[in-house]
């Protein structure tokens, strides 16, 4: 926030990294909390599972510790994010492949991909970071996208390979353009789906682009 930075007028460090860790922003949103009289608000461990329009206001349901209750609320701010539902790859073949499938999601580390031949598919953001993460210890990796072509090549980077969106993967090998290539591990890049399905259904719909919501927040 603009009027509560993370540096030291924000009670923070002026040393502070540029892109701060999980770990940093924990401790910028406590001392926010302690700093305002927020904390004594807040509940915690506790799920929303129904938000319905009711008047000129919103019921709102929720689940604590096995408890259910509702209560009416004047105004309701859906702040869920947008990274916890994956979007998943459709690929032909892919229900019988024999190696390690996995979405951007659930990476931490690229130790696991140690000596495979990797194909990272989507040319997002996060498609860009594995793939080259990735590279380090893979055999080989390809970045598969749609935009394939837009990416310059990867000057110092070892055995790393751009190709088009894959068409299916049979008996492990993927089919990528007119390449058929072996792949041990596929990581899914893809994105995520909004999920706003506790929401009612007559207030917010869609899964891609919910509506109507102010900037697809």
């Amino acid at each position: 926030l603009r009027s509560y930075t993370v540096d030291s007028a924000g009670g923070g460090n002026d040393d502070g990294p540029r892109f701060p860790s999980h770990e940093c922003v924990l401790q910028y949103l406590r001392r926010y909390a302690a700093d305002n009289g927020i904390g004594p608000l807040v509940e915690f461990e506790t799920e929303v599972i129904g938000v319905t329009k009711k008047g000129d206001g919103w019921t709102v349901e929720t689940r604590h510790r096995g408890v259910t209750r509702s209560r009416e609320y004047r105004s309701v701010v859906v702040c869920n994010g947008h990274f916890s539902v994956r979007r998943e790859l459709v690929l032909e073949g892919s229900e019988s492949f024999s190696g390690l499938w996995t979405h951007s999601r659930d990476y931490r580390r690229p130790d696991r991909f140690g000596g495979m031949r990797v194909a990272v598919v989507g040319t997002g953001s996060s498609g860009f970071d594995l793939a080259v993460e990735i590279s380090t210890v893979a055999e080989e990796v390809y970045w598969c996208g749609r935009d394939h072509t837009l990416v310059r090549p990867f000057e110092g980077v070892r055995g790393l390979f751009t190709a088009p969106m894959p068409s299916s993967l049979v008996d492990d090998h993927l089919s990528i353009g007119d390449r058929s290539v072996a792949v041990d591990a596929v990581v899914c890049c893809t994105g995520f789906h909004y999920d706003t399905r506790f929401i009612d259904s007559t207030v917010v719909t869609g899964v891609d682009a919910p509506t109507p919501l102010y900037r697809h927040l």
